[in-house]
């Protein structure tokens, strides 16, 4: 807890120094009053939720497949490939067959495709389950993080004049980067806790 309090500490003072050099007209790394912009923030909310999820799941199911169920590398990978091929087909498939649909309803329906598929893994886990219950929620995660993927880019670096797009671009890769990394911290956190509790459980019970 203390890390994280100190780590939001230097972001607090790393935003404040920044918005100091902008007022004095000098280069920042970064320009605190592009947050200002709703269209620009929103869509880089939607880059850290959406690898959040999408490292979550990636370190998460693999352990189930391989360490749970005892799938080999290759058979855990033909198990994942629904999401893969989900993916690629919202992602290439939505800006050429829907050019005209509105950003906003393909992230909505991105948003709920793959909230469902987290929400239907997790209700379908149990310890009787077996490798094909991933199946339905990686097609539907894969849904929604490819149409996600096919509308965010363009959201946020549309928002900004042609001269800051780069700038958008670098924020772009440090939400998900964030997201990547506080996804698979959450997840590494939540199962090492699973583990613990059982474990000490077994210990317990044990005569």
């Amino acid at each position: 807890v203390w890390f994280v309090l100190a780590g939001l500490m230097v972001v607090w003072l790393f935003f404040e120094r920044e918005s100091r050099m902008e007022a004095r007209g000098e280069e920042p790394l970064v320009k605190p009053s592009l947050f200002g912009n709703r269209q620009m923030s929103g869509g880089l909310l939607m880059f850290l939720v959406l690898y959040l999820v999408q490292a979550g799941m990636f370190f998460t199911i693999p352990l189930f497949l391989s360490v749970s169920l005892g799938l080999s590398a290759l058979e855990t990978g033909v198990r994942i490939l629904p999401l893969s091929v989900t993916l690629l087909v919202a992602a290439v498939g939505i800006p050429r067959f829907f050019p005209r649909a509105s950003p906003r309803r393909v992230v909505r329906l991105g948003l709920l495709a793959m909230f469902a598929g987290v929400v239907v893994l997790m209700s379908a886990i149990d310890p009787a389950a077996g490798a094909p219950i991933v199946t339905l929620p990686l097609l539907l995660a894969g849904l929604g993080i490819g149409a996600l993927a096919s509308q965010l880019g363009a959201v946020t670096v549309s928002a900004v004049p042609d001269e800051l797009s780069p700038e958008v671009g670098g924020l772009q890769n440090t939400a998900t980067n964030l997201g990547a990394a506080i996804g698979t911290a959450l997840a590494g956190s939540l199962l090492i806790t699973a583990l613990t509790t059982s474990f000490l459980q077994g210990v317990q019970a044990n005569p």
